[in-house]
């Protein structure tokens, strides 16, 4: 889901509990309309496995009880259709230099456009752009498709962990710490970005992620690139000459993260959650 960014609110328990309220889903036979303060954003056809997601009732009871956890100290709130995020950001924490704020966040959909995904993440202070890491066999995210048969225990086993809230957020700033220590080659993070499939050809979107991502290591002003010539610029801008070439930069880890997340600011957190996963789990390993 691409929406403008979100406007972000101080954190009233009260405030957003009347948004969350203005919500209405109504599943008749194989037909779901989706309302918010009685207008209806979404008009969909579902098939009979389809199972209407309460999420006006879930997210009321998530926000009630959340500051068992943590303490929200803002909030934004996505609506585009049928789909809708919640997102809470509050209590600082630093790594590397970096301010990051807890963060917990309900994606839901109704029109089809979307699982449900819920998230306990970081986010950037610089950008606004959350870290997503999972650790704890995917303890920090749940995500499902809306069928009854497998969603439900999907909901039950991310409501039996968020108390582990905390300990989930530790496990992910013990992360970003350890990438904080290590370099890695941009070489070979773009080999593993531009992986041919089977037919020997690269996707046109991950030739564009790794468009974005040089655009803004170009543009960060760093020590790592301040030195380099206009030749190994346009090495960096066209990764095919680069893998033939000798020259090769060593980025910080973290550093890549925050660059590399930056490109989905104005992403939902399902597309954020998914490229974290892919990201980190390339940097882990080169």
């Amino acid at each position: 889901m691409r929406t403008k960014k979100p406007s972000e609110y101080p954190y009233s328990q009260e405030g957003v509990l009347e948004k969350i309220e203005k919500f209405d889903i109504a599943h008749v036979q194989n037909v779901v309309k989706t309302s918010y303060d009685q207008r209806v954003l979404a008009v969909v056809d579902v098939s009979e496995k389809y199972w209407s997601f309460d999420f006006r009732t879930f997210a009321l009871n998530i926000i009630k009880n959340i500051n068992k956890y943590f303490s929200p100290e803002k909030y934004s709130f996505r609506i585009n259709g049928g789909a809708q995020e919640i997102r809470l950001i509050g209590e600082t924490v630093k790594v590397g230099g970096d301010i990051y704020y807890k963060m917990f966040n309900l994606v839901n959909s109704s029109d089809k456009t979307r699982a449900l995904q819920m998230n306990i993440g970081l986010v950037r202070e610089a950008n606004n752009t959350p870290v997503i890491i999972s650790v704890e066999n995917e303890n920090a995210s749940v995500s499902g498709r809306h069928f009854y048969k497998s969603l439900p225990d999907r909901l039950a086993h991310f409501v039996d962990v968020l108390p582990e809230f905390n300990i989930i957020i530790e496990k992910q700033v013990a992360h970003l710490q350890k990438l904080n220590e290590k370099t890695v080659s941009l070489k070979s993070l773009y080999r593993e970005l531009l992986r041919e499939d089977e037919d020997g050809v690269i996707k046109p979107s991950d030739i564009l992620r790794v468009r974005a991502l040089t655009k803004r290591l170009l543009k960060s002003q760093s020590s790592d690139v301040m030195q380099i010539t206009n030749t190994e610029i346009n090495l960096l801008n066209h990764p095919k000459d680069l893998f033939q070439s000798s020259f090769d930069l060593n980025i910080n880890a973290k550093k890549i993260i925050n660059l590399y997340t930056e490109i989905y600011t104005q992403r939902d957190s399902t597309t954020i959650e998914r490229e974290c996963h892919r990201l980190i789990e390339i940097l882990d390993k080169i």
